[in-house]
């Protein structure tokens, strides 16, 4: 197996576990401008998970990454922190969501 898909492999684990211990290193991973896009994306996938403030102001400083994949990633991790806080399930998200015909 390859270096990138371990790197890759094992942020996404961190993320799944939600483990505060992990932020540092996954935080060090996503600020790594010369590792693999993909790798970065799941970082920030992992910090969206685990949503401490420290995490969220680096997701909010790498939404401007210039990197398409590595800001939409942090774009959407935000997105789901903020859907998550509000309380409201999926079934109301879709509920709300416009019938298109």
């Amino acid at each position: 197996m390859c270096f990138i898909c371990r790197t890759l492999q094992v942020a996404y684990v961190l993320g799944q576990l939600q483990n505060k211990a992990a932020s540092v290193a996954l935080s060090e991973i996503l600020k790594d401008v010369h590792e693999h896009p993909m790798v970065r994306h799941e970082a920030a996938e992992a910090l969206g998970s685990i949503a401490d403030s420290q995490s969220v102001a680096l997701l909010q400083e790498f939404a401007m990454d210039p990197e398409p994949i590595v800001s939409q990633s942090c774009e959407v991790a935000l997105s789901m922190l903020e859907f998550e806080r509000s309380g409201k399930s999926f079934e109301y998200l879709f509920m709300q969501t416009p019938q298109v015909q």
